[in-house]
């Protein structure tokens, strides 16, 4: 056990900043209980347990949304092909009816009709039962070649031409199939935003003949979409293919020719049966959503359900709320108890260190020079080292306590702790025995080193001028020094000190102000 320099505070030192010495044993102690508890073993593992339980949960967290985005993804196109299975029934509903009708009037019937009022009111009420078959459907009826409607159910739009895109063309090209066409209000032969269904008549040679058209009321889509619970947030749609909506749930006003998602963001279904998900911000009020949309076969519609994601992820939004202020909680609790240990410690360790040593001076006291003693002579049996003791007296201190007064003699006192200190190396020890005696403990040292140490002390402690009395007087005054030093006879640390203390007498007996060493083979030997 040693003592080390260090720099001591004023609250520690009268020295302020002058070095003073603490012992090693404080911190390099292998077993004591602050290394066990101390905050790199228990309280560092706990931060590193905390911080990986941290990471895991954010993992946790990040695989938990996605999860839910997932789930969200996966039920928003579940739905999606619902709806676009119904919307397919619907479509196929309409087709059956036109099959029918252009089964039971020929293409000859239909350009007869034309200035024949007998044939218009023959077919035009049978057209109008058929027209009650399909679901929602606000017209039907058979157009000729020139894409000219010739018989209808409702004989008012007898003479208008059909705003089918197949029919635009000249000569007309179209294939033996179902054609679905959203018609807003303005093509619409009704006025009204349709669903066109409508099955072209090809003759056996290809030759475009006319055809059926079913119109089905948009209001049909609307009022079935709005069938649906939905969240607050959540939304379902009917829109072309270029994301115009044509029924919306919640409805909105004038909705028609605005788009629920971005043209940038809309997949490429083709005419091919189809879903997919995205996640994307709706073109109308810009809360983004998870989207599912599905496009039945040859139908240029598509159904939307979009679920909002600020809303879906609520339950995960609280469960990562619940988890990171219990995080934050044990945190908290971790810096508390770790403040408390570190405070605890440094206590302990403030109460070591007053223990050992001296309050007046800031050196070791009485108890701890005998522990370090009593170490560095067991190292010096074991190894066959080198040690020497020097015992210090301030000459006459009680004449200057009469003189100058105790603070004075107090000054006097902390000056030569301050002397010893100066002059002595890192491995010294130096300590305070009581009263005005004082010891260095000079490790790998010989008497003739010592001897020189202890003459350096007194002289510069003889012309010390540094100590003033309370009226401002320089105060002066010397020193005695007893110097022995270890021979393997030496069993017992308080032999040595007994030399030492019989040296220092020696030199108060000669005159005072004198070093004097006591060897072993010796009494004793007058040396200054």
């Amino acid at each position: 056990m040693k003592w080390r320099r260090y720099m001591c505070s004023s609250a520690d030192s009268p020295y302020g900043s002058k070095r003073s010495w603490r012992s090693r044993n404080f911190w390099t102690a292998k077993h004591s209980w602050q290394t066990v508890l101390s905050p790199i073993g228990i309280y560092g593992a706990m931060l590193v347990m905390l911080v990986g339980a941290a990471i895991w949960l954010a993992f946790d967290l990040v695989a938990g949304r996605a999860r839910i985005i997932e789930e969200r993804s996966a039920l928003a196109v579940q739905q999606s092909q619902f709806m676009s299975q119904w919307l397919g029934t619907t479509i196929v509903a309409a087709d059956y009816v036109l099959r029918d009708v252009l089964e039971k009037v020929t293409s000859d019937e239909v350009n007869n009709s034309v200035g024949n009022e007998d044939e218009i009111q023959r077919i035009s009420p049978w057209l109008a039962k058929k027209l009650s078959t399909v679901p929602g459907a606000i017209g039907l009826g058979l157009y000729d070649e020139g894409g000219i409607y010739r018989l209808v159910a409702d004989t008012t739009k007898i003479g208008i031409k059909s705003n089918m895109t197949f029919c635009a063309t000249s000569p007309v090209v179209a294939e033996n199939r179902t054609y679905t066409q959203y018609l807003p209000a303005a093509k619409s032969a009704s006025n009204i935003p349709t669903i066109a269904v409508s099955r072209p008549r090809i003759s056996e040679s290809g030759r475009f003949l006319g055809g059926a058209l079913a119109a089905v009321h948009l209001a049909e889509f609307q009022r079935w979409i709005q069938s649906f619970p939905l969240g607050e947030h959540d939304v379902l749609a009917v829109a072309d293919s270029d994301a115009l909506i044509v029924a919306h749930n919640p409805p909105l006003p004038a909705n028609v020719a605005k788009r629920i998602i971005s043209l940038e963001d809309m997949p490429n279904f083709g005419q091919q049966r189809s879903s997919t998900s995205i996640i994307t911000a709706s073109a109308l009020d810009g809360r983004r959503r998870v989207y599912g949309l599905s496009k039945a076969e040859d139908i240029p519609l598509l159904c939307i359900v979009g679920f909002d994601l600020h809303d879906s992820l609520s339950e995960w939004r609280r469960r990562a709320w619940q988890l990171s202020g219990g995080f934050f909680c044990m945190m908290l609790l971790y810096a508390l108890a770790l403040r408390e240990h570190l405070l605890t410690l440094r206590q302990w360790d403030r109460m070591r260190y007053l223990a050992a040593m001296d309050p007046l001076t800031g050196v070791a006291n009485r108890r701890q020079l005998v522990l370090c003693g009593e170490e560095e002579l067991a190292r010096n049996r074991r190894y066959n080292g080198r040690l020497s003791l020097v015992m210090v007296d301030i000459d006459r201190f009680k004449a200057i306590n009469d003189r100058w007064g105790h603070a004075t003699g107090d000054r006097v006192i902390q000056a030569v702790a301050g002397a010893m200190v100066e002059i002595t190396r890192e491995q010294d020890v130096v300590g305070r025995l009581g009263g005005e005696e004082f010891l260095l403990i000079l490790t790998e040292t010989d008497g003739q080193g010592a001897l020189a140490s202890a003459e350096r002390l007194r002289e510069s402690i003889q012309d010390m001028e540094s100590v003033s009395s309370d009226d401002n007087q320089t105060v002066r005054f010397t020193i005695s020094a007893g110097v022995t030093t270890y021979y393997p006879g030496d069993v017992t640390f308080a032999g040595m000190l007994g030399r030492a203390d019989k040296a220092l007498y020696a030199a108060k007996n000669a005159g005072r102000n004198q070093v004097v060493a006591v060897w072993p083979e010796t009494r004793a030997s007058n040396v200054a």
